[in-house]
């Protein structure tokens, strides 16, 4: 069985588009100029929800600006075992002899947290994306392996294109020409 041209179509730019993406992320992570996290708490709710996936593009000290979400590694002794970085909202900066310190809070905590984050000594990324789809993605191929986040990539754009097909052709219905009990087969 052959699938109509249109499906074909629909099929062959997704898969391309999906490469593309997966290359230029790829390349982007190398030079680290990007950096990709996914959120394990739900400390950034609503704004961010646990799960979801950020990515953030490197920041000088000079660049960071109160109300930015930015990844960055806690101090010692806040950092967590493997030294994952976090992302939090800047909340307040200060200068202290010519440095810049940033006080940080996730959306959903009540009070801010306990570090000051050294500006000009931290590697800071302001997240510029994020999404729960892409966070639970990565989740599943994480837990089940890459076929499956495909599948959660994959068909949720494969229908979306479908349903823009079907738009297109709404109102006209193919017929034989043959009738059987007053409708058109």
């Amino acid at each position: 069985m052959q699938l109509p041209a249109a499906v074909r179509t629909t099929l062959v730019i997704t898969v391309c588009l999906l490469a593309a993406l997966a290359l230029a992320a790829v390349a982007a992570v190398r030079t680290d100029r990007v950096r990709c996290l996914r959120v394990l708490t739900g400390s950034m709710s609503p704004t961010v929800p646990a799960g979801s996936l950020v990515a953030g593009t490197r920041i000088s000290a000079a660049g960071v600006r109160v109300g930015d979400i930015v990844m960055f590694v806690p101090p010692p002794p806040y950092r967590a075992p493997g030294g994952d970085p976090i992302a939090h909202r800047i909340v307040r900066i200060a200068s202290r002899h010519g440095d810049r310190y940033l006080t940080t809070k996730g959306d959903a905590n009540p009070v801010a947290d306990p570090w000051l984050i050294d500006a000009k000594h931290s590697t800071l990324y302001r997240v510029q994306w994020h999404s729960a789809t892409a966070g639970t993605a990565l989740g599943a191929a994480h837990k089940w392996g890459p076929a499956s986040a495909a599948g959660l990539l994959v068909v949720p754009a494969w229908l979306a294109g479908m349903r823009r097909l079907n738009r297109g052709t709404k109102g006209r219905h193919r017929s034989s020409g043959r009738r059987h009990a007053g409708m058109a087969l």
